[in-house]
This record gives structure tokens, C-alpha cells and sequence, in this order.
């Protein structure tokens, strides 16, 4: 059993803690059960794990069902067999992330994260040095928060300090600079080296709409994780004056992009060439999601904003956050618990400014998604959530359920952002750069 109210700073009504002490307890007992099964995916379950684990009533149980994860991933990187990249949220930097956190509450596995530690200071040397050679070949995975390098930035940042990992930083820094900063020949036209060429997309509904190419605005697959990865490092006094031109360049082109509409300010997630070249955004981007839309950018850069003391811009990111909060959750556009491009990656962002500085419409908000979390739980679906997405097929739209346990679309994700509303401290929200 699993008991995560040790704090209750939103004062949410005791009927929600009851219901959710229930889904969190179920959703244990599911991955306790699966443990010893061929399950796939079961990574999955060690940032809940790790997060949840001083909660726990049998801690020694969790230790050998984290080692019992762990079986198979030692076997792969002994073989060196491991294939499942270097990803922030994805790979062996969002791994190391949930056992590191394990290994400071319960003082086990120190050799295997030292292990692995040593495998991602050797994979990133040969990863920016390949994807030095593809720069104007550009995919946002060479960069990017969830599989790239602003993503196994950030997790370095948290790292021991030595010298090999200031040493990767200040190359990681480096080639995010160029990215930025630097310009290249596109068929007779100068385009900046964040440009995606539309072969390069990965969708055939986005090659054909990007056809001239594109420039991604997310915080998952955009510049935003560039932004806040300098201004994490810029704190360290990591190669500070290259930071601090590239997140001025960063806020500029934001701030060129950005519309305003019924006093709220939105950004692009993402930008056809073609709008980019005139200075315009002709797509509104009116959904709120973590991953493309303006609150999950808002909510990173509030978070960088107020770690640099820039009270100015801090201010005016809680502001946009609230007018948002204002807004019926129906305009939102969501329809999936999850965190990615779901409900449950709002609440978090707007629990972690709730608690950065209160506001009663930010909590009624927060009250109000919480109910949508726990009316979507579904207590036969695999892992008790399902995600909601669609295919097209043939020319028509096919609504699909898939059950999923990953943290950004599947349960997992959502159990902790339950979690962080009644536990006192949460860390899984520096995977969101929260």
C-alpha cells in the first residue's frame, strides 16, 4: 500500500485525496503484478517507482522489483546491445534520471548508474560529433528535448561536476549555438540552422504541409528546451557568454512571433518557411498543450525566468498563465489524460505555478482537471489510462484508444502528476522543464 498524502497545500476536498489514493494504489498494484511477466516497456515504471518509493509501506519489495527491471537493461549495456538512444524522457538520460533519484532515497544501485553515467559521457562525444557532420541536414531529434541533445543537456546539468561532463556541455553548448546563431544556403535563400528540410519531417500529412520546410517553437521537438538548457547552463557558468547571446536571440524570435488575442499572448509550435521568411503566423495555436502549445512554452519560460531573477518577464508569463487559466478548459482543445498533448500535462503546469505563487483561478483550474483525471480513469484498462488520438485512414479520421504506461503518453505521466498534488516535493517535473 501506498499512502501519497503528506501534503495537502492546495487544500483539495477529501473525496479527490480518497480517489486518488485509490488510482495511485491500483496503478502499484498493476506494475507489481507485471514485474516477473515479459511486459514490455517496463523502464516505465521506474521514474513512479523512484518517485514514490519513501511512500511506500514495503520498500524492500520495490528494491527487488527495481532490480528485477533492471535485468535486462544491465545485459544490453554489458553487450553493448543498448539501442534505445540517448532521450531526456525516452532513453538511457531519462533511465539514469529515475535511478539517480532512487539512489538517493534508498542508497542502492551506485554501481549501475555509475555505468551508466560512463556509457552516456561516451555515446554523447560520438553523437555530437555525427551530428556535427549533419547540420544542414537537420532533424529535431539531433536537438531536441525528448531524443536530443537539449535533453541530455539538461540531464548532465544535474550531474556530479567533473570534467568530462563540463568538457560535453560546453560541446553540447556549442553546437546548440551554431543551431541558433548561424545561417546556411537553402535554394538561393538564407535560412537559419534550426530550418527543417521537408523531407526531414517525419509524417507524410507534415511533408506535404511543410512542403517549403518548417521551424519548431515547441518546448518538445523545438528551440524552447534550447532556451531554458542555456539558461540552466548560463546558472552553472557554463560557457555563459555563448548562453546568454543565444537565449537573447531565442526571446527575440519569440517575441517577433508572438500574437496576441482577447489579451492573451500565443506562439507557433511549429512555422512553415514560408511564414517564418515574412515575419507572420497565419495558424493560431489555440491548443494548450504541454508539448506545442503556448502554456507548455509559458510554463518552461516562467520557470528559467524566475531561476535568472528576470522578475519583468516572470511577472509576464504568470499573467499570460493566468489569463489562460481563466479560459473554459473546453477551449483548451484537449481530449487525452496524458501529459504530452493531454490534460494532465496542463495540470502540472499549472500546479507548478500555483505553488511557484498562489492564485485562486489557477487552483479552481487545477480543481477542475483533477476531476477530469479521475472521471477518465478507467480501472480495467491495462496500466487504469488510456490515451486518445487519432488516425487517418483513407482519408478519414479514426478515433483510437491505446494503452500505454510511457511518462509523456501513457499512464505513468499521469500517476505522478496526481501524485505531485498531494506530495510535498515531486522531481519529475524537470523532465518538463518545470
Amino acid at each position: 500500500m501506498i499512502n501519497v498524502v503528506n501534503n495537502n497545500e492546495i487544500n483539495i476536498d477529501k473525496r479527490y485525496i480518497d480517489k486518488i489514493n485509490d488510482i495511485v494504489n491500483e496503478y502499484f498494484n498493476k506494475i507489481d503484478k507485471m514485474i516477473n511477466t515479459n511486459v514490455s516497456g517496463k523502464e516505465d515504471m521506474l521514474l513512479p517507482i523512484a518517485e514514490c518509493f519513501e511512500l511506500f509501506d514495503d520498500q524492500n519489495r520495490w528494491l527487488e522489483n527495481t532490480y528485477l527491471i533492471l535485468q535486462e537493461l544491465k545485459s544490453n549495456l554489458y553487450s553493448g546491445n543498448y539501442n534505445d538512444g540517448i532521450g531526456y524522457l525516452t532513453g538511457i538520460c531519462n533511465i539514469s534520471f529515475a535511478l539517480s533519484l532512487l539512489k538517493n532515497k534508498s542508497n542502492h544501485f551506485k554501481k549501475i548508474n555509475i555505468t551508466i553515467e560512463k556509457y552516456i559521457y561516451e555515446i554523447l562525444e560520438i553523437t555530437i560529433y555525427e551530428y556535427q557532420k549533419k547540420r544542414y541536414q537537420l532533424l529535431t531529434t539531433h536537438y531536441d528535448l525528448l531524443y536530443g541533445l537539449a535533453g541530455a543537456g539538461m540531464y548532465l546539468l544535474q550531474c556530479d561536476k567533473c570534467e568530462k561532463r563540463n568538457k560535453i556541455l560546453r560541446q553540447i553548448i556549442n553546437y546548440l549555438a551554431g543551431i541558433i546563431l548561424e545561417e546556411h544556403d537553402y535554394k538561393g535563400e538564407k535560412v537559419p540552422n534550426w530550418f527543417i528540410l521537408p523531407e526531414n519531417h517525419y509524417t507524410d500529412n507534415d511533408k506535404r504541409y511543410y512542403k517549403n520546410g518548417s521551424l519548431d517553437f515547441s518546448v518538445s521537438h523545438g528551440i524552447a528546451s534550447i532556451y531554458v538548457f542555456m539558461g540552466n547552463a548560463y546558472l552553472q557558468l557554463i560557457e555563459p557568454t555563448i548562453c546568454a547571446g543565444v537565449m537573447e536571440a531565442i526571446e527575440n524570435t519569440y517575441q517577433m512571433f508572438r500574437v496576441s488575442e482577447n489579451g492573451i499572448y500565443y506562439y507557433p509550435g511549429k512555422l512553415r518557411w514560408e511564414e517564418y521568411k515574412l515575419n507572420k503566423t497565419d495558424f493560431m495555436n489555440y491548443r494548450q498543450s504541454w508539448c506545442y502549445g503556448t502554456i507548455g512554452i509559458e510554463g518552461t519560460f516562467f520557470k528559467i525566468s524566475c531561476q535568472l531573477k528576470k522578475y519583468k518577464k516572470s511577472n509576464e508569463i504568470y499573467q499570460n498563465i493566468i489569463k489562460i487559466s481563466e479560459k473554459n478548459i473546453e477551449e483548451y482543445e484537449l481530449e487525452s489524460p496524458i501529459v504530452c498533448h493531454g490534460y494532465a500535462g496542463i495540470l502540472a503546469i499549472f500546479l507548478f505555478t500555483y505553488k511557484v505563487k498562489p492564485n485562486i483561478k489557477l487552483k479552481n483550474q487545477i480543481i477542475k482537471l483533477t476531476e477530469i483525471l479521475i472521471e477518465l480513469y478507467d480501472k480495467d484498462a491495462k496500466f487504469g489510462y488510456k490515451d486518445i488520438f487519432y488516425s487517418e485512414k483513407k482519408g478519414n479520421w479514426e478515433k483510437i484508444f491505446r494503452e500505454d504506461n510511457s511518462f509523456l503518453e501513457g499512464s505513468s505521466g499521469i500517476i505522478l502528476v496526481l501524485v505531485s498534488l498531494l506530495k510535498n516535493e515531486t522531481n519529475f517535473q524537470k523532465l518538463l522543464l518545470l
